[in-house]
């Protein structure tokens, strides 16, 4: 369902409306990390350039509240655009970690419906750590990660997690793990991994 966006430069009297398909935000910070939007050349241009130079926007859903959203401060942005057929521009405003981790190690994915959290943790972020993680304890991790602030799903009409992947919080997660027998590996006729909760 569309969803109509809206930028108000009240400073020289303009409104300019798009609408998106699809959006997340932090809820504490009200920051946008990731809209799609589409519409007409110059309002679609004039939004993303809203929000990447950190102005509101308002987006508007019928039947439900309208959110004030802006860009998070020290955070980058990248905008992918495309030309459609009929004339109108659709563009995509993402967080620059979609892309590249930040320097504290921070990640955002968009985790498609059909997959498990877990799944896209670990084949996105978990698998290219310097730490021993293995595939059978990605829920587990993905649970303790949550526990700790470290992972945490974001609001809005597309699943994006945000995952923070610091190699020493994750050896430590593990290595509490295997003293409290929360999950072991067993080295009889290879390599079996087993998690009790």
């Amino acid at each position: 369902m569309l969803e109509r966006v809206c930028y108000v430069d009240s400073r020289h009297g303009n409104h300019v409306e798009v609408y998106t398909d699809g959006y997340a935000y932090d809820p504490v910070s009200m920051s946008l990390h990731l809209i799609s939007l589409a519409g007409a050349d110059s309002a679609v241009k004039a939004v993303s350039a809203a929000i990447v130079g950190h102005k509101e926007v308002n987006i508007h859903c019928e039947g439900k509240p309208s959110l004030d959203l802006s860009a998070h401060y020290g955070v980058s942005y990248r905008i992918l655009s495309v030309k459609l057929d009929c004339g109108a521009v659709h563009q995509i405003v993402a967080d620059e970690r979609f892309f590249h981790p930040s320097d504290q190690g921070d990640h955002l994915l968009v985790a498609p419906p059909e997959k498990e959290l877990a799944e896209v943790v670990y084949q996105r972020v978990l698998s290219h750590v310097a730490s021993p993680l293995v595939p059978e304890w990605a829920e587990w991790i993905c649970s303790k990660l949550s526990e700790q602030w470290h992972l945490k799903e974001l609001e809005g009409t597309v699943k994006v997690v945000k995952v923070r992947a610091e190699e020493y919080a994750l050896d430590k997660i593990v290595s509490e793990g295997i003293a409290e027998k929360q999950i072991e590996i067993n080295n009889t006729g290879g390599i079996h991994v087993g998690t009790n909760q």
